[in-house]
Parts: C-alpha cells; sequence; structure tokens
C-alpha cells in the first residue's frame, strides 16, 4: 500500500540527512545522551557540563545582586531580567541534552563549525548538539578550564533563545547589533562566561 504521509516523511528525512542537519553516525554508538563518544570524551563532557553549571550559577547570583541594587534603569533592569531568565534555561537543561562527539555531518563540512545546536535535526531524533569531527584537538588538553567549556555552554545557550551575531555588522553604543539585542547574543554570554559580568555598551 502507497501510504503519502511516510513517504513525505522520508523525503524530510533525505533532505535533513542531505542538509547536514543530523547524520547517520548520529545514531550509532549511542550511549545514554551521548553519540559516537569515546569514554574519554564522554567523561571531558560531563566535566565540562559540571563547570558550566558552576559558572552559569555564579553570573546568575551576579546579576541577581545587580538587579538588586535597584541602580538599573528600567530598560536595563528589563535587559537583565531577560538574562536572568536563559541563564536559568540553561541551568535548567544542563546535563540533560544529547551531545554527538564525533560527527562528520555534511553540515560540518560545509561550515567549518566546532560545533551546531541541531534544532531540526533534533525534531527527527537526533543528537541536540553536534561537535564536528576535526583533529579531536576540542577534547585536548583534557583538563577541564573555562575557556575548554565555553563552547559547550555556547551551545546551550542556543537552546535557550540565544542567536549568533552575523559578523559583518557592529555593535552601537548600546551593545545591540542590527537585528539583534545585546541580551539575546550569545557572544555576550560567552564573554560573561570566559571573562566576567560587565553591562554591554558601557
Amino acid at each position: 500500500m502507497n501510504r503519502p504521509g511516510v513517504k513525505k516523511l522520508k523525503m524530510v528525512t533525505l533532505l535533513c540527512l542531505a542538509a547536514g542537519l543530523f547524520s547517520m553516525d548520529s545514531f550509532a554508538g549511542y550511549n545514554g545522551r551521548f553519540y559516537s563518544c569515546a569514554q574519554n570524551e564522554r567523561n571531558i563532557m560531563v566535566e565540562r557540563e559540571i563547570l558550566a553549571l558552576s559558572r552559569t550559577r555564579k553570573l546568575k547570583q551576579e546579576i541577581s545582586s545587580v538587579l538588586a541594587s535597584g541602580l538599573l534603569s528600567n530598560d536595563l533592569t528589563k535587559r537583565f531580567q531577560k538574562s536572568v531568565s536563559v541563564l536559568s534555561c540553561v541551568e535548567q537543561k544542563l546535563g540533560k541534552l544529547s551531545i554527538e562527539c564525533e560527527s562528520r555531518s555534511l553540515w560540518c563540512q560545509w561550515t567549518g563549525a566546532v560545533a551546531y545546536a541541531n534544532f531540526l535535526g533534533a525534531f527527527f531524533g537526533a543528537p541536540q548538539i553536534i561537535f564536528c569531527h576535526w583533529d579531536g584537538s576540542y577534547f585536548y588538553p583534557q583538563h577541564t578550564s573555562i575557556s575548554d567549556s565555553s563552547t559547550l555552554f555556547h551551545e546551550y545557550t542556543h537552546w535557550c533563545g540565544t542567536k549568533d551575531i552575523d559578523p559583518r555588522t557592529r555593535p552601537n553604543a548600546n551593545g545591540d547589533r542590527p537585528g539583534l539585542r545585546w541580551e539575546d547574543n550569545v557572544e555576550v554570554y560567552v564573554d560573561w562566561y570566559k571573562n566576567g559580568l560587565y553591562t554591554p555598551g558601557i
């Protein structure tokens, strides 16, 4: 029997594969929530998630202290409140998203990305965060530092609504870019994560 719904689903899946939104090796070697990850890679990911959780909570506390001071303008208060919401989302998701360590998807090849948030592919059951296979350098050195874990933090914030910048744009005096306010800018969160809290544009 010819079932149009099944045929359509197969076509969508093939299109996703062609676009590199997920790769077939995503479904091989699944271990818990990790795909195509060696034991040492799983250990490193978990260590980096633990560090990211600590840093995320620290940032939330720092922002909460700034908000409690009552010294911010109404606009900045709303912006930092949005940031707390993003960080709270990251805090809830850390350690729960599925991750692929060694993807060879077309998206990796086309973009040269180190990692990406796999929104559409995840809809079809593929991992939610993809790390691209290059030379394995992401997993070395094997110690976990703030800098090492910032890429993972970056991808988690995407699952909480942050957006990548358009490198062709420049921030204005308020720290915003065309079509992207700083409280939605992933680079602001990563900079806070690595270097500490500040008010963008000031």
